[in-house]
Parts: structure tokens; C-alpha cells; sequence
């Protein structure tokens, strides 16, 4: 047994010598492979271009997000507007159109007015307690408080007292929001150019890893043929820098 192991030890020993030099050459092709990779220019460029990229990508979400805050305004202005709208044209149509119902004059206007009209057209359902309104009058005073509602949306699109005031009031700071979203959007179409053209200049070459350098040590031409292409990174060192590189490298805003 003891003959047997020292076999087997000394197999394994020589087993091991024989394959050194394999590791060793595998280790320094790995070691040379991760070096040319990362001294390349095409490193170089990707490194830069993440970088800036990313840059790009942030301020673009500030413009998003400031353009959705300007949305955000002008819809609840518009909300705003349209509530009012519909208080002063709800104030109108009381004023000059309860009397339409039989058997309500100025008097039992007023009264009614006084104690249930709230700014709502729905406000004057409550009628029904007011002295001299019996059931057919608080009958009546719904239905006619239903074709109002039905018909408030294209009467809030015709004239009445109060409306050009309140839309007035809004016009200056909507048209300030306005004005300054699209602004906000011409800004967000250039970002988005600038990051796009990136985006494409970076997929030409951008495909190349570590292991394609370390084929290539071993005698890959193909490996070989994509890495003399990635050494040349986004351009070439004699060629003029190209305007998408030159605009991504710029400082958001000032491209």
C-alpha cells in the first residue's frame, strides 16, 4: 500500500509539472488580456461615454419631471377654472331663471336663494322645507335643476356674467406655464438627440470584452479583427471628433 500511494504522489507531482507551464502561460494571457482592455482606446472612449450618458440621462429626468410638475399646474388650474365657471353660470341661471317655474315668483326666489342655494345647482333639491314650496314645486325645481346639469356643458361655452373675469385672471399665469413647457419640450427633444446619437455611436463598437482580447492572444482572427476595430474607440486618434461625441462629453444644457 505504501508503494501505491507514492506511486500515486508522484504521478500526480509529475502530472502537476507538466501542466505549469499551461498555467502559467493561461495566467499570463488573462493577466495581459485584462491589461490591453483596459489601456485600450475604445476602453477609453466606453468609460467616457457611460459616464457622460448617464449625465445626460439625469438631467433629462429633471426636464420630465419639471414638465410634468407644469402639467400638473395647468390642469388643476383648469379644474380651478372650470369650478368656478360653473359657481357663476349655477349664480346666473338662479338669478335669472328660477322664475321660470311655475308658481315661483321674485318673493319665493329669494327665500329659497337664502336658505339653500350653496353655489350648487344640486343645492336647491333641499327647496323642499322652504315655506310655500309644497311637493309639486319641489317637484319642479328638481326637474328643472336636472336640465340645467344637462345642459351646463355647452352653456359654459357660450357667454354669461362673470366668465371672461374669471378666465382673465388665469390667462397671464397659463400663458407664463405655457410658454415655459414648451420651452421644456424643445429642451427634452435635444437631450433626447444627444443621448440617442451616443446610444448609436456607442453600439458600434461597444460589443467588445476581455475575453476577445485573450482569444486574440491565443490567435483568434476574428477576436483579432474586432479588437483592432474597438482599438480605434469612437473615432479614430487622427480623425476630427465627431460632433455626437463632442455633444454628450458637453455639460447638459450647455451642448
Amino acid at each position: 500500500m505504501l508503494y501505491i500511494s507514492i506511486g500515486i504522489a508522484i504521478a500526480a507531482l509529475a502530472g502537476l509539472i507538466a501542466l505549469s507551464p499551461r498555467l502559467l502561460e493561461a495566467t499570463r494571457i488573462a493577466k495581459q488580456a485584462r491589461e490591453d482592455y483596459s489601456r485600450c482606446r475604445g476602453t477609453h472612449h466606453l468609460r467616457q461615454l457611460d459616464t457622460a450618458i448617464k449625465r445626460h440621462e439625469s438631467s433629462l429626468r429633471v426636464l420630465l419631471s419639471d414638465r410634468d410638475d407644469i402639467d400638473s399646474k395647468l390642469a388643476r388650474m383648469a379644474q380651478q377654472a372650470d369650478k368656478k365657471l360653473r359657481q357663476v353660470l349655477a349664480r346666473h341661471l338662479v338669478e335669472t331663471r328660477l322664475t321660470d317655474i311655475p308658481g315661483i315668483g321674485v318673493k319665493l326666489k329669494g327665500r329659497i336663494v337664502q336658505a339653500c342655494f350653496d353655489g350648487s345647482l344640486e343645492s336647491l333639491n333641499r327647496a323642499y322645507h322652504v315655506r310655500g314650496v309644497g311637493p309639486e314645486k319641489a317637484s319642479a325645481i328638481r326637474s328643472w335643476v336636472y336640465r340645467m346639469n344637462q345642459s351646463m356643458a355647452s352653456m359654459l361655452q357660450s357667454e354669461f356674467p362673470g366668465k371672461s373675469e374669471i378666465l382673465d385672471k388665469q390667462k397671464a399665469q397659463r400663458q407664463k406655464l405655457t410658454e415655459k413647457r414648451a420651452d421644456l419640450d424643445e429642451k427634452i427633444a435635444s437631450r433626447k438627440r444627444v443621448i440617442d446619437a451616443a446610444h448609436e455611436g456607442l453600439d458600434a463598437f461597444a460589443d467588445v470584452k476581455v475575453s476577445d482580447f485573450r482569444k486574440a492572444l491565443k490567435g483568434d482572427r476574428e477576436a483579432s479583427r474586432k479588437i483592432a476595430f474597438y482599438s480605434l474607440g469612437a473615432f479614430a486618434e487622427w480623425d476630427r471628433m465627431p460632433k455626437w461625441f463632442a455633444a454628450i462629453l458637453t455639460e447638459p444644457g450647455k451642448e
